[in-house]
């Protein structure tokens, strides 16, 4: 893993990536598309900043995208995204309806997007993992 990590930190799209979580917390915040809690608990910051986006990219990316990836049609790439990853950011957007207003749910799609294009470009959920934490803090971080 260390190997990835030094991967990663030289790969100026996936410094990019993470400079992209600005944007997406300055959206949320400005336009409120997501509710923030007054003072979370350690229990749902470790579960919403840790725990969730870990399963989550195991699941969509991990299991989900790499078993659509084995399907010639999903190895196709539209707007230089693999149609596994485009199937899998739909998924992944609808299962978001389960706790979050329609509108959150379709603007998790655009990062869902990023999480699995690093997956296909590095074949690893580590990348998303990363990222999905990453964004996933920075929506308490800035308030």
């Amino acid at each position: 893993m260390p190997n990835i990590l030094k991967q990663l930190m030289t790969d100026k799209l996936f410094v990019l990536a993470l400079l992209a979580g600005l944007v997406f917390w300055w959206l949320n915040k400005a336009f409120a598309i997501s509710p923030l809690l007054d003072n979370p608990s350690w229990l749902f910051l470790f579960l919403s900043c840790l725990l969730y986006p870990v399963l989550e990219e195991l699941t969509f990316r991990g299991v989900l995208q790499g078993a659509l990836l084995r399907c010639a049609w999903a190895t196709v790439t539209r707007l230089g995204l693999t149609q596994a990853n485009w199937v899998c950011s739909f998924i992944f957007a609808l299962f978001h309806l389960y706790s979050q207003n329609i509108i959150w749910s379709a603007a998790v799609f655009i990062p869902s997007l990023l999480f699995g294009f690093f997956r296909d470009k590095y074949k690893s959920t580590v990348p998303g993992i990363i990222l999905h934490c990453i964004f996933n803090t920075g929506f308490f971080l800035i308030r």
